[in-house]
């Protein structure tokens, strides 16, 4: 819910505090030396002329409403997100007792971290730009879009979350709204900003506290776009006559269609990087290695770089999700890291995404665009071909009997497993409704790479892919868990909320009860 303004600050003193924040935090920006110049007058027209007096706080909420920072990062996108998608797994054996997503034995710390750090970070800025903006034009309509992605990140791992409650004047220790009410709320926002940003371009002011678009606006509004289809799909088996008037209405506006519109963050230090080289705490994961190795994929090698496993007898080598490494150091240099550089851009949205998401509308019938779902399904994969420079994907796409290879461990962490999937990568139109889904939605898995909290929740919610069950035996006769319980500090800190939150997940708090949208 976007806030009316009779929630939002309104008194000099807040006008000042945040005056003087600004300077703090814009020492450095380009063009402060020319308005702090002795004799020259500093007032809120220039302030808002130039982008300083909202600008400076967007650093901090692009970089938190997708966690950029390596160590939120690590404990929400590859230790969560990225293990429980079956993209990654960690190679610490140190962690594998008492520090173990996989087994579902985690620290308090660890599921707390991905709420915590993220409300506590970005509201502290959100709530300077609510009430500069009363979330109002350009800077109201770009802090809305960001406070929607963080929100459906954070939904989509533990259920309810606190969000119509939340106003300038109090973000901690709030009430809970239901995920339908969160995903419905959010949904409604990012309609309201993307009409905001109608007509509007580049916005050179704001290019420096930019690090997605460089102040392109015509590009954020993509973004909201298809940030409503996403959830549009993802809810569409919880509410399909919802869910399809906001797919429609994000169509009609206009979604991410090429790469070069990709939502992507420059960030000092790839935090992708950090954890799988500076760090060495993640690598591949069996499942991605078998479907790469089963379909022949040219992106295998754009995904990972080789392993160091002599005798491997394949180039990408991935640890079975539950495995414990063999050897901590060993295990550390011998499984195929990501393929990242430091100074890469961090992917949030991609364009193939938006594809895959229209095929699968198109089976549910939805007015979608003019192709067919063949034609979005193949649309999906040459955009991800092209993302990543894997060349031509005719082949690719005409490719009728590849399938997932069978499982083996060349360092021995884990025993060997035969393939789960027969699914093929070329269309059929022949094909049951079903076999289309899990067509699309195993090519759309592969697509998301690296998108960990993407990739789970797309798994969760399809079914597919088809995935390698734990090599250990775990507390869940589950593939991967379907939700992370509420921060403990929530129970601690705010328990008649965190009360109402349980009531509202209709499960007990734990990681077996399933999200409102998946009725898988």
């Amino acid at each position: 819910m976007i806030l009316h303004n009779n929630k939002l600050w309104k008194n000099a003193k807040t006008i000042t505090t945040v005056l003087v924040g600004i300077f703090m935090l814009s020492a450095c920006t380009k063009g402060f030396d020319e308005i702090n110049r002795p004799g020259e007058k500093i007032d809120r027209e220039m302030l808002e002329r130039d982008g300083y007096l909202t600008g400076s706080f967007f650093k901090q909420l692009t970089a938190y409403s997708y966690p950029a920072q390596e160590n939120l990062f690590q404990h929400f996108e590859s230790l969560v997100g990225g293990i429980y998608a079956h993209y990654g797994m960690f190679t610490a054996t140190g962690w594998y007792a008492g520090h173990n997503p996989a087994t579902y034995n985690m620290p308090e710390s660890w599921i707390s971290e991905p709420f915590s750090a993220s409300m506590r970070e970005f509201y502290k800025e959100w709530k300077n730009v609510a009430d500069l903006t009363q979330l109002q034009g350009i800077d109201g309509a770009w802090a809305i879009i960001l406070r929607a992605q963080m929100v459906q990140r954070l939904t989509d791992a533990y259920g309810p979350q606190p969000y119509s409650q939340i106003s300038a004047l109090n973000h901690e220790n709030t009430a809970y709204d239901s995920q339908e009410q969160v995903y419905k709320e959010i949904i409604n926002d990012l309609t309201q900003a993307s009409d905001m940003l109608a007509g509007i371009g580049a916005v050179s002011s704001m290019a420096d506290y930019d690090d997605v678009y460089a102040g392109d606006f015509s590009k954020w509004r993509k973004f909201a776009n298809s940030l409503k289809l996403r959830m549009a799909i993802r809810m569409s088996a919880a509410d399909p006559a919802f869910a399809q008037k906001a797919a429609e209405e994000a169509i009609q506006a206009g979604v991410i269609e090429k790469n070069e519109d990709n939502a992507a963050i420059q960030y000092p230090k790839n935090p992708l990087y950090v954890v799988s080289y500076p760090y060495k705490d993640y690598c591949a994961s069996a499942d991605i290695d078998a479907f790469l190795l089963g379909y022949k994929d040219p992106r295998a090698e754009k995904f990972f770089v080789k392993s160091n496993i002599e005798n491997a007898g394949r180039t990408v080598v991935g640890i079975r999700f539950g495995a414990k490494p063999v050897d901590d150091a060993k295990a550390k240099d011998l499984y195929s890291r990501f393929n990242v550089a430091q100074t890469d851009r961090l992917l949030w949205l991609p364009a193939a995404e938006m594809a895959f998401a229209r095929a699968e509308a198109k089976l549910l019938g939805w007015n979608v665009g003019t192709f067919s779902a063949k034609e979005y399904y193949e649309e999906g994969i040459r955009l991800s071909f092209e993302q990543w420079g894997a060349g031509d994907a005719d082949a690719y796409l005409n490719d009728e009997a590849s399938t997932q290879a069978d499982y083996t461990d060349p360092a021995n962490s884990a025993p060997a497993i035969s393939a789960v999937s027969k699914i093929t990568i070329k269309w059929q139109e022949g094909d049951s409704d079903e076999l289309k889904r899990e067509r699309i939605a195993t090519q759309k898995w592969l697509a998301l790479f690296p998108l960990g909290m993407e990739g789970w929740s797309e798994v969760r919610r399809t079914g597919y892919p088809k995935l390698f069950k734990s090599a250990t035996t775990q507390l869940y006769n589950l593939v991967t868990p379907n939700r992370l319980p509420f921060p403990p500090t929530e129970r601690k800190n705010n328990l008649t909320h965190y009360n109402d939150a349980v009531s509202k997940l209709n499960g007990a708090d734990n990681f077996e009860t399933k999200l409102w949208w998946n009725k898988k």
